[in-house]
């Protein structure tokens, strides 16, 4: 089994590179790679990952993706990941290395998180996001991988954007809350998080196009100075989703007992 190989080669080669928080005593050994996936026949194989789309031990896993890998060691086809408790996570597929084709994110609870197309390995076309109880979230448009917001609602179904303008007002998380504008479907102006009441960041958009960002107040918790810049939006929906991550075929500390001290 080639693919087998050349897998285990690319696993073997990346791990000194993705432990740059461990101390230098602390590596991977090689029983530790070989039980992050298991071989499904002749040209496919489950990996194991935790909530960072880390690959990890079973018995640490969060997450365990089902795909056909190349022979060199590379997803390709379709795939599909699951949740520890057996729901489905993620659908979609491979083509050449790169993402290709409808893909499906989907929440615990079975309701569709997003769904759209990939081509040439970034998001094309009409995107729909919902929230997790199933009710419309965002309906973007991507051309040329840059996100257009064609429609955009609340929790509480109250429809914001309409027809590519209007401005945005939703709640992120635990007592958080983004605002920005829409106008003719491109971000534009100032976009601010907000938690517990204080403005954490600010972002600059022109005609969509992310100009930088700003910590501001409320930073206690982090080392972030008020009015430190920072280049690359934060903005959830702006981001590849998180399952993007398990390409980069990186390794973490995610239990007691997958990483092994030397002696």
């Amino acid at each position: 089994m080639a693919f087998l190989t050349a897998l285990f080669v690319k696993l073997f080669l990346l791990k000194s590179s993705v432990l740059p928080d461990q101390p230098a005593q602390v590596y991977l050994d090689i029983q530790d790679i070989k039980q992050t996936f298991k071989t499904l026949g002749r040209d496919s194989a489950e990996f194991y990952y935790d909530n960072k789309w880390n690959l990890v031990k079973p018995e640490c896993a969060e997450y365990i993706r089902y795909t056909k890998i190349s022979e060199d060691g590379a997803f390709t086809g379709p795939f599909h990941d699951v949740s520890k408790a057996g729901a489905l996570i993620t659908r979609g597929s491979y083509e050449n290395k790169l993402k290709s084709g409808p893909f499906k994110e989907m929440y615990e609870n079975g309701n569709v998180k997003s769904a759209g197309i990939y081509k040439n390995n970034v998001r094309d076309g009409e995107w729909k996001l919902y929230f997790e109880d199933g009710s419309p979230n965002l309906v973007l448009y991507y051309k040329t991988g840059v996100p257009m917001i064609v429609a955009a609602w609340n929790k509480e179904g109250k429809q914001m954007i309409t027809g590519g303008n209007g401005t945005i007002d939703q709640t992120t998380g635990f007592n958080g809350a983004l605002q920005g504008m829409v106008k003719d479907s491109l971000m534009v102006g100032s976009w601010v998080f907000i938690t517990s009441g204080f403005a954490i960041c600010k972002e600059e958009y022109a005609k969509g196009v992310f100009m930088e960002g700003t910590f501001m107040s409320g930073l206690s918790s982090t080392s972030k100075a008020i009015g430190d810049k920072y280049q690359g939006s934060k903005i959830d929906f702006l981001q590849e989703p998180p399952f993007v991550a398990a390409e980069k075929f990186g390794f973490r500390k995610s239990c007691p007992y997958f990483i092994s001290t030397a002696k």
